[in-house]
């Protein structure tokens, strides 16, 4: 029984009909050989399995992204829009922000996991003091007492204070005025006075901050700045400096 359209009815199980259905079949199967040696999911590396999809390549999106449950990437991923994630998010391996990022909530990070310098140890503190007696206090300004504060490697910037205090004999004719004060590096500091009468003693104690900038290492000197306004006084004198730094970077 001929039919010019396909095997559209009962037909007789004769050699010639199933020889039709065979070819039928066989043409079936190459159309569906043909699908997916051209699947462009399956080019791209991409399968189903029954745990779900299986991504073998890489990722770009370009639109945004909203993950409600759990998303493993085992290759490159990149996500060119926004990137919602209603759920937690864990990164087990290396993370690189190559931008801003906002954190918006609390930052928790466990002791000793942090290796930036700048963060690990943004400040630094030192301090020193020291004392000398047995000098002879002239009428221009001399520095006793000196201290030096070490500065750590790596840090620019110092918070510096300081206390000069110095006690000494008058051993002029007449009253005279001796003058203390704390010193930092050269820049002059300012001055207290006491007065001694003649053989008398006076005693004053002096103050200074200053916010150093632009260090690379070495020292930073302190000391007691004395003077008087007629002298010398040449009886005994001791004088004390303490200071206190804390670095920055």
């Amino acid at each position: 029984m001929a039919d010019a359209d396909g095997w559209n009815g009962g037909r007789r199980n004769d050699e010639s009909g199933y020889g039709r259905l065979l070819n039928i079949i066989r043409a079936q199967e190459d159309r569906i050989a043909a699908l997916e040696r051209g699947a462009p999911l399956r080019a791209a590396g991409i399968g189903m399995s029954p745990e779900g999809m299986v991504i073998g390549s890489s990722l770009g999106v370009t639109g945004d992204l909203d993950v409600s449950g759990g998303a493993d990437f085992t290759g490159d991923t990149t996500i060119g829009g926004t990137l919602g994630v209603s759920g937690d998010a864990t990164f087990s391996g290396d993370t690189t922000i190559g931008g801003n990022a906002a954190i918006t909530g609390t930052l928790s990070l466990p002791n000793g996991i942090i290796d930036n310098d700048a963060l690990a140890s943004p400040v630094e503190f030192d301090r020193s003091g020291g004392g000398s007696s047995g000098f002879v206090v002239p009428t221009t300004r001399t520095l006793v007492a000196s201290i030096t504060l070490d500065v750590p490697a790596g840090y620019s910037r110092a918070i510096v204070f300081a206390v000069g205090s110095a006690s000494a004999q008058n051993t002029t004719a007449a009253p005279t005025y001796l003058y203390v004060g704390a010193q930092i590096g050269s820049a002059l500091s300012n001055l207290t006075y006491d007065q001694a009468l003649a053989s008398g003693h006076a005693n004053a104690t002096g103050s200074a901050s200053r916010l150093l900038t632009g260090l690379s290492g070495g020292t930073i000197s302190v000391a007691t700045c004395v003077y008087v306004d007629a002298g010398p006084w040449t009886g005994p004198s001791v004088a004390n400096t303490d200071a206190i730094a804390i670095f920055l970077r």
